[in-house]
């Protein structure tokens, strides 16, 4: 008898709406929209493929770094983003294995404007295990050891701000094809955009225009002094896929290139400058 009260206490924590579900010691509950978890394990299963998510009071945080250190990736989940939550008394690290967790979501359906897929995401530490499940789909997958996987420390960088829109930054790198290195720098109100003899401006401007070879985008920017940093071209391309809506973009001179979206959810990307003459 104990042993079927012990089963049925743990079968609570499937359902989300269960209270006992979100407060049963070892097991964390979530759920969250299909799209947006998957655009999770898309972004930061760019930079790597296993990583240390963090369980907190306040959601999720995860930083991931690529095994080259060029590259790091930081980005959170609040309340805001689950329909459950699970309540968190100290923070909890959990080890996961992206190419299986993006494997496990790959046949779950979106949301449709008719209907809001919602996965369900339980963390069960005592068998050392997270489970998927959206509508009939379920998977289990094994969790991995935390103290073998990166934690990497984010940089606090000052650096100059200015905003503009992750469909303008991609636009901008079609035409860079000549060099495996960007370069990025700031004449006055405009950040110059070179990439062997292919030049591009961006403009503190309402509209968006073409002339010549040299191509306009509407930009924020408020500048003092003039900067100018080397980048990957390989690396800039994949970080900026995956930005969305308006970004932040800070840049200084020889110091890394930090982009960043509010929307859907908070995510910050790093890139290491080249520092000519090494």
């Amino acid at each position: 008898m104990r042993n079927k009260k012990i089963w049925k206490k743990k079968r609570l924590a499937w359902n989300p709406k269960s209270k006992d579900a979100k407060t049963y010691s070892g097991v964390y509950v979530y759920a969250l929209r299909t799209e947006l978890l998957k655009r999770v394990i898309a972004n930061c299963g760019t930079l790597v493929d296993e990583m240390r998510l963090v369980l907190t009071k306040k959601g999720w945080t995860f930083k991931v770094v690529d095994p080259a250190h060029v590259a790091m990736g930081e980005g959170a989940l609040t309340k805001d983003h689950f329909t459950v939550m699970a309540r968190v008394k100290k923070d909890v690290e959990v080890g996961l294995d992206l190419i299986k967790l993006r494997d496990a979501c790959k046949g779950f359906p979106n949301s449709t404007r008719r209907a809001e897929s919602v996965t369900n995401v339980t963390f069960d530490m005592d068998s050392f295990a997270c489970f998927v499940s959206c509508g009939r789909y379920w998977h289990r997958l094994d969790l991995l050891d935390v103290s073998e996987l990166a934690d990497p420390k984010i940089p606090n960088l000052k650096l100059e701000t200015f905003y503009t829109t992750a469909a303008e930054l991609k636009d901008m790198l079609k035409g860079a094809v000549w060099e495996d290195y960007v370069r990025f720098e700031t004449v006055g109100s405009e950040i110059v955009f070179t990439n062997g003899h292919v030049q591009s401006k961006l403009i503190s401007e309402n509209t968006s225009v073409i002339t010549g070879d040299m191509y306009k985008y509407p930009l924020g920017l408020s500048c003092d002094n003039e900067l100018a940093s080397l980048y990957s071209l390989s690396y800039i391309s994949m970080l900026i896929k995956t930005l969305s809506g308006t970004v932040q973009f800070e840049l200084g001179t020889d110091y890394p290139l930090r982009m960043s979206m509010a929307e859907p959810f908070g995510w910050t990307v790093l890139l290491a400058p080249r520092i000519e003459g090494d």
